[in-house]
């Protein structure tokens, strides 16, 4: 039986993709800064020395800054220059033609891509090894260095690889808002908000991550007022994270906060992905209004997924789920929530076990995608994998409510290998278990899946228990998803009359219905 991750409330915490992935806007200053101790000439200036004196050197000079300009044309001529020069660049610029190449290439499919295999993300690490060996001053070749590191779910080489980024470039938004990110998916947030202490406070990218991990970590955020003053201040583009986290901070503290609405309003204005998906949940959680257009934004897959979710269109999820995961193959949410969705309302456990198994590369412990692979893999007809899984989850599980799922995950594992009587006690014992512990939604779906073992074995009910099943299962006391469960498994369930319920059976059934306070079935 698949479980899903436990749902807390959203917090703006920054995507971390390559620099290449990384979308324009969150790369272009918002202001220039300054910073004691140090000046930084500004992009215009270089742009200004290109026009005036185009050579080689300018020309690098540019494209070295390229992503502070944002989108637009500015930068293309000096490109095209080097390019059309490339017998005389040095092997240092070339790479950085290719780079500025890649960084401006415009994805097709809204950059939708599959996540990326092990092999590959393991070679990307050989060669950025090599790229460091030649420049160990490239801070970026560092953080996505650590990127595939934690793709691969080696956190300890992640972390050695972000340290010499940070060494390296202290102040790099880009750095720094992906050494948070990574910080949040190791359980560490309060690191990422001890680095981000000595950041500007100007900067609103970096001032919504503090608001985020602050948050995160249940501490009071500084600054506030300097935020709310950077909101009116800025563009509208600059602002749209640090807008959604300064409503997101409101509605926890006043739940129909005036100035939550007005703070999201303002980052609806020209959102990036995160903000999207930050703005629908406010308007699922509490009421923010949400214009479906914004789900157009680039790379708004999460978005996407919560909105086919509450649309009830799981093909949908699934889909934009596989594609969440591809733009964040480190993050759990998608692999978890993915597996649920395509086992328990699509019957896709082909996408199951391969989101299982995408999430379980980058968290190689972690009992519930061990468990929802170990189901998949059942259903699919692997026994021997679905066991090995299950016995890696229960060797590894802490946590008691975990045994109420990998106990039932087992009664299938039986069933499928045509140990019946044992997949029923399993079943029967992972209900009683749930009802002890009052998680009632539990002990539904493991009835449910329960009877579909039995159904698959050629169980077929008499008409007068399959009205008492859909009777208690579509009573608007049962929660939603159980509901949904129950139409996606039983909707076209046969009827046969004169065959006996077994008494197992027949008792779990009454145990459920009773335990939750509905009639006896």
């Amino acid at each position: 039986m698949e479980k899903q991750q436990r749902k807390v409330d959203r917090k703006v915490i920054p995507r971390w993709r390559s620099l290449a992935e990384t979308p324009q806007v969150e790369l272009a200053p918002a202001a220039i800064v300054a910073r004691q101790g140090e000046t930084f000439e500004r992009p215009s200036d270089v742009l200004a020395s290109w026009q005036r004196t185009p050579t080689v050197e300018t020309a690098s000079e540019l494209l070295a800054i390229a992503p502070l300009f944002g989108p637009g044309p500015d930068v293309a001529p000096a490109a095209t220059f080097l390019r059309q020069r490339a017998d005389i660049l040095s092997a240092g610029v070339v790479r950085l033609v290719e780079w500025y190449d890649a960084r401006t290439a415009i994805p097709a499919d809204d950059g939708e891509s599959v996540p990326i295999a092990r092999d590959d993300a393991r070679n990307s690490i050989r060669n950025l090894k090599q790229e460091i060996d030649r420049v160990p001053s490239n801070a970026i070749a560092n953080v996505e260095l650590a990127r595939l590191h934690s793709i691969l779910g080696q956190a300890e080489p992640a972390r050695r690889a972000m340290s010499r980024a940070l060494a390296l470039a202290p102040h790099n938004r880009f750095v720094l808002r992906s050494a948070a990110r990574m910080f949040v998916s190791q359980g560490r947030p309060d690191e990422g908000l001890a680095m981000l202490r000595s950041a500007s406070p100007s900067d609103p990218w970096l001032a919504a991550t503090r608001i985020g991990l602050s948050e995160l970590t249940q501490r009071t955020p500084d600054n506030i007022a300097r935020a709310m003053q950077l909101v009116e201040e800025r563009a509208p583009h600059q602002v749209s994270e640090l807008a959604a986290a300064l409503g997101t901070l409101e509605l926890n503290a006043s739940f129909s906060s005036k100035l939550a609405r007005r703070m999201f309003k303002r980052s609806a204005e020209s959102p990036n992905d995160n903000a999207v998906a930050q703005i629908r949940w406010a308007n699922e959680a509490r009421g923010i209004p949400f214009e479906t257009s914004l789900l157009k934004i680039e790379k708004s897959f999460e978005a996407r997924t919560g909105q086919a979710v509450r649309q009830k269109d799981w093909a949908l999820a699934v889909r934009n789920t596989l594609y969440w995961l591809a733009d964040e193959p480190f993050a759990k949410l998608p692999a978890t929530d993915g597996c649920f969705w395509a086992a328990e309302l699509r019957r896709d456990f082909g996408s199951a076990e391969l989101l299982a198994t995408v999430g379980l590369t980058a968290h190689p412990n972690d009992v519930t995608l061990l468990n929802n692979r170990a189901y998949a893999r059942a259903n699919r007809g692997n026994i021997v994998g679905a066991r090995n899984d299950l016995a890696e989850a229960k060797a590894r599980s802490t946590d008691p409510s975990e045994a109420i799922f990998l106990t039932a995950t087992e009664g299938c594992i039986h069933y499928r290998n045509e140990e019946h009587s044992l997949g029923s006690e399993l079943y029967e014992r992972a209900i009683r278990r749930a009802l002890a512990e009052g998680d009632y939604d539990v002990a539904q779906r493991a009835l449910l899946h329960w009877l579909h073992e039995e159904q698959r074995i050629g169980r077929v009910w008499e008409p007068e228990l399959l009205l008492k099943i859909k009777l208690y299962f579509t009573d608007k006391s049962v929660a939603e998803n159980i509901r949904d469960i129950y139409h996606a498994h039983f909707a076209d369930m046969p009827i046969v009359r004169g065959l006996p319920t077994p008494p197992r059976v027949q008792s779990g059934l009454d145990a459920v219905s009773t335990a939750t306070g509905l009639k006896r079935i």
